[in-house]
């Protein structure tokens, strides 16, 4: 069997365990309306992508993503089975962690700028922007 085959197989077994954070109508609706929903209607914290799914999204080896959650960087969601699941808000942060270390800061160096990052954001600041400038400020010296 191909390998897209078999990465098409696991798109079931999200909608079987996603299927939690459905409506009421959603769930009379089946499977048909459950795939008639675009990621802009799914809540931006619930967790549906699966470990190979996410990995494919950024990019990224399934072990990179294991690596920071070893690290404390991002903490996906578990089933019953304990498998991993990754919301979008996870994804976004993962496209972080990687914007940082291809900016030539360490693990631990990122964990220290994520947490300060999420306590800017509960004041009501911007880390996105100031993480943004901040690492497009040397390439633009460089000039």
């Amino acid at each position: 069997m191909a390998n897209g085959q078999s990465k098409q197989r696991t798109a079931p077994q999200r909608s079987e365990t996603g299927a939690k954070g459905l409506s009421e109508a959603g769930r009379a609706r089946g499977k048909g309306g459950e795939a008639g929903m675009s990621l802009n209607q799914i809540a931006t914290d619930r967790p549906i992508f699966t470990l190979s799914v996410a990995a494919d999204l950024l990019g990224l080896h399934p072990r990179t993503l294991r690596i920071y959650e070893e690290k404390g960087l991002v903490v996906p969601a578990r089933t019953e089975g304990n498998r991993r699941r990754y919301s979008q808000n996870d994804i976004q942060r993962f496209q972080i962690i990687r914007q940082l270390t291809r900016g030539g800061v360490n693990l631990e160096g990122v964990r220290i700028i994520l947490d300060m990052a999420d306590e800017l954001t509960n004041l009501g600041g911007d880390p996105a922007g100031i993480i943004e400038r901040n690492l497009l400020s040397p390439l633009l010296n460089e000039s």
